[in-house]
Formats: C-alpha cells, sequence, structure tokens
C-alpha cells in the first residue's frame, strides 16, 4: 500500500501548480459637487478643488458631506482603506485662522474619533491621511473647516483642498501556504484528522480557504469537501475499509470575494487497518 502512496504523491506533484493572488489598490476619487458649501468658498469647474475663504463678519466658513442630511455617499470604510486629502493653507499679517477637518457619523451628526480629526494653524501644503479601517459599519460623512481663532485682525486667510480620494491599501501577493495536521501519518482508519492551512502575504482580515480531497473515499477523484470559508481547518473523517490507503488533502487560500487567483498547497496522507 505504501507504495500506491508513493505513486499518488507523484501524481499529485505533477498536477498541482501553484497560481498567486495579489492585492490591488483600488482609489475613488471625491469631487465637491456633493458637498453643502458657505458662501466664502469656490469650487473649480470639475469640482476636484475647493477654496475655503475668510468671511468677514463670519466666525468660520464650512465645507460638508454628510449623508445623515440627504447628501451622497462617498466613502465607506474597512480594511486597509483609508481618507487622503491634500491642503494649501495661507495666512497674511494679523490672520489667526485655524483649519480643521474631521469625519462625522451621519447616523448622529457628531464627529467620530480624535483619530479622525486634523487641526493646524500654520500656513504652508501638506498631505492629511486619515484611517477609515474601524468604520466598516459607520456611514461616514466629513467636514473642512476654516475658522477664525481669538485675535484675528484680518479676513485674508484661505485654505484650498484637493486630490480627495479614499484608497484601499495595496498588499503584495499571497507568497506562501503551509498545511500542517495534528496527527501524523500514517493512521489507523477509523481516526479523525485535522488539517490546518496557513498563508503568508496578501491581506491576512481577508483570507478565505477551500478544501479539496483525494483518495478511495472520493474513487480517486479530487473533491471540494469544503468550499470557500474564513475557516482554515478541515477535519477529515476516515472509516474501514473505506477509508484504507493513501489519501491527499489540498488546501486554497484565496481574497474574499474572489474569483480566481486562489495559491494552493497539498499534503499526502496514509490510513491503515
Amino acid at each position: 500500500m505504501k507504495n500506491g502512496v508513493t505513486g499518488i504523491v507523484a501524481l499529485l506533484a505533477s498536477m498541482l501548480t501553484p497560481i498567486h493572488a495579489y492585492g490591488v489598490t483600488v482609489i475613488n476619487a471625491i469631487n465637491f459637487s456633493t458637498f453643502q458649501a458657505d458662501s466664502g468658498i469656490t469650487i473649480s469647474v470639475d469640482s476636484s478643488l475647493a477654496t475655503l475663504n475668510e468671511q468677514l463678519g463670519k466666525s468660520s466658513v464650512l465645507l460638508v458631506n454628510d449623508p445623515g442630511v440627504g447628501d451622497a455617499v462617498v466613502m465607506s470604510g474597512g480594511t486597509g482603506s483609508q481618507l487622503i486629502f491634500d491642503y494649501e493653507l495661507t495666512k497674511n499679517v494679523g490672520d489667526n485662522d485655524e483649519f480643521g477637518f474631521f469625519l462625522i457619523d451621519s447616523a448622529t451628526g457628531s464627529p467620530l474619533s480624535v483619530e479622525s480629526t486634523f487641526y493646524t494653524k500654520s500656513p504652508g501644503v501638506g498631505t492629511v491621511t486619515i484611517s477609515l479601517a474601524e468604520y466598516a459599519s459607520v456611514q461616514l460623512g466629513m467636514q473642512f473647516q476654516l475658522v477664525s481663532l481669538p485675535n484675528d485682525q484680518a479676513t485674508t486667510a484661505t485654505v484650498a483642498i484637493s486630490n480627495l480620494r479614499t484608497e484601499a491599501a495595496a498588499y503584495g501577493p499571497i507568497s506562501d501556504i503551509t498545511l500542517t495536521s495534528d496527527i501524523p501519518s500514517p493512521q489507523q482508519a477509523g481516526s479523525s484528522v485535522t488539517f490546518t492551512a496557513q498563508a503568508e502575504g496578501g491581506d491576512p482580515t481577508q483570507y478565505e480557504y477551500q478544501f479539496k480531497r483525494y483518495g478511495p473515499d472520493t474513487n480517486s477523484r479530487w473533491v471540494t469537501v469544503q468550499d470557500y470559508s474564513a475557516s482554515s481547518t478541515y477535519v477529515m473523517a476516515t472509516s474501514e475499509p473505506a477509508s484504507v490507503g493513501g489519501h491527499a488533502i489540498k488546501a486554497f487560500v484565496r481574497t474574499v470575494g474572489a474569483t480566481a487567483d486562489a495559491q494552493d498547497v497539498y499534503k499526502s496522507w496514509l490510513c491503515h487497518r
């Protein structure tokens, strides 16, 4: 029987060709056409640039997107996602103003955590990145503001906002898979064996696993015994005499929702009387 197992292993080695799953960076440009803009705000013709201009007699100038009050939904949270924008704050002699940004929970209209805010009084240019990872279940809005602070003696401050976008973090390929068992081979028919797949690379929070089995129990053909799911383990139950002989288990790992580009690995197994 061991010689038969050796033949099966050789056959499987010739059949299996790993395919790698690659992560993708998805960039979603957001324009300002869906925002509520106070007077004193100018928006470019293509809606890609918004400029907040300080106004005489007003303590703040606001640019807001809030789906909770009917604005379009322009972003969503989740693992690996982030909101990014560029800004240029200009101030002159006598200006004492602050540029600010924060995320809004559209269900309540309230600002979210401190980690999702940005404030500066320093003139200059910069790029701001806000993680959206923890907000997968939150409908998000956002607010930009230019606020006059105490002792503001001029009304010439401006802030230009551009390249507003969301990005999903880039991940490399699923680079390696291992498949282990909780007990060694060979075992007597009637034993239960737990196989565990582990992968490296890609986004580990988005792995899903599939298991196939080959051997006497499946009429010597590959059969899917556990379809794609978040479970990285498969329990192979054996019986006598049906399971006596050589087996192979193949594990596939891919990113959740993918329809191709899974990587695979296999492990041989022997059951005896």
